[in-house]
């Protein structure tokens, strides 16, 4: 659904307007917010056909999508913003689970782990360069999918919140000074030594990890406002 459409915008001057629900682009449908957006930035400096539902009546709308750059490759932008509206499932694709407590408790347990683990492996490739330190999201971006959750109904915003705080609890367990995970490893090297480590040591490794902290919150910062410019 069009949240809001400026009129300076590719998709404003081609028609679209707040409240119209998007049916199909160039003859496929959409089923999400998410694959609007792709079809979109599939198409840079073209035509496309966007059926939309308009007060009860179906219009077709014709928009020249916008050609920008972005990481060195044209993207397309019709310059809306998207909500998702009320999403109306066939018979029998929709179900419902209700579990008693061991074995909501179970299956707490899997989804903390398997989401615990993709936040590993996720910092890991930014660190070996597999995936971009674009993905690192700040917090105007968790503020923006809050406010998506939220609208999308309190199961999805429960579900944002466990997700936020499972990741900052695997964050927080990393072996960098002046987070659990670096007294961790000052109690583990105590341990080992025998004795705590000098003053001058933990001094320096709270300056690294006072760095290391200062650079991750002005990249998460940098990605977000890039985003809302971009």
């Amino acid at each position: 659904m069009i949240q809001d459409a400026p009129p300076d915008s590719a998709g404003g001057r081609a028609g679209l307007r707040p409240g119209d629900r998007i049916l199909s682009v160039d003859g496929q449908p959409v089923v999400n917010m998410m694959d609007f957006q792709s079809m979109v930035s599939s198409a840079p400096g073209r035509d496309i056909s966007i059926e939309v539902e308009r007060g009860g009546s179906r219009l077709r709308i014709v928009a020249a999508v916008a050609r920008i750059m972005e990481q060195g490759r044209p993207i397309g932008r019709l310059g809306v913003m998207l909500a998702e509206g009320t999403r109306v499932w066939p018979p029998g694709l929709l179900a419902t689970r209700r579990s008693g407590p061991v074995d909501a408790f179970v299956l707490g347990a899997a989804k903390t782990w398997d989401m615990s683990s993709l936040t590993v492996q996720m910092l890991w490739r930014i660190v070996t360069g597999q995936v971009s330190a674009k993905n690192i999201s700040g917090p105007i971006s968790i503020a923006e999918f809050a406010g998506i959750s939220a609208y999308l109904g309190l199961t999805a915003f429960i579900s944002f919140l466990a997700i936020i705080s499972v990741s900052l609890g695997v964050l927080n367990l990393m072996p960098v000074p002046l987070l659990d995970g670096g007294q961790i490893v000052y109690q583990l090297v105590e341990a080992v030594k025998g004795s705590p480590l000098s003053e001058r040591a933990q001094n320096f490794g709270q300056q690294v990890g006072i760095a290391l902290l200062v650079v991750l919150m002005s990249l998460a910062f940098y990605n977000d406002i890039s985003r809302h410019l971009n």
